[in-house]
């Protein structure tokens, strides 16, 4: 499961959160005011800030296609 953190709500959370839903990926968002910059979260693995969010959703976007691809 993903979890996105962010300090508020802007254009850029707003879009991650339809990206995700999009994707039809497990997920929940968490507002948190003590937070300096947004970060994703899956496992072990942080993502942190726009830029690194951002990169890592279009990386997910391309598995996720792949998947559907797949003649396995």
């Amino acid at each position: 499961m993903l979890l996105l953190k962010y300090p508020m709500e802007n254009s850029d959370i707003e879009l991650w959160k339809e990206t995700l839903h999009n994707l039809v990926v497990t997920h929940a968002t968490e507002q948190n005011k003590k937070l300096k910059e947004p970060v994703l979260i899956e496992g072990r693995r942080h993502v942190t800030g726009t830029e690194a969010i951002n990169a890592y959703l279009e990386d997910l976007k391309d598995e996720v296609k792949s998947w559907w691809y797949c003649a396995c």
